[in-house]
């Protein structure tokens, strides 16, 4: 599936890390920052909310884009977009 153009990649970070003492320390200092936070079995998971600086808004169109898509770094093209059939966009 093609991008839904929804800025939602541009909007926060995520990732994941084993759990251990030292990650759920960690988590906590993310959760009280902000940050949502999940723990699983095996995986603790974070998201962080932020803004890109080149997330571009199309208030006509009612849809986003990245000012400078072809240069993003690995993190964006590794993002899974649920919104695209959870594909890599």
């Amino acid at each position: 599936m093609a991008c839904k153009r929804c800025g939602n990649c541009c909007l926060y970070a995520q990732f994941t890390m084993p759990v251990s003492a030292e990650n759920r320390d960690k988590a906590k200092w993310y959760q009280l920052h902000g940050c949502a936070v999940a723990v699983k079995s095996d995986f603790i998971w974070v998201k962080i909310p932020y803004i890109c600086q080149n997330l571009v808004f199309d208030a006509g169109k009612d849809t986003c884009s990245c000012a400078d898509y072809d240069n993003r770094p690995q993190l964006c093209r590794d993002y899974i977009c649920q919104r695209a059939g959870g594909q890599r966009i």
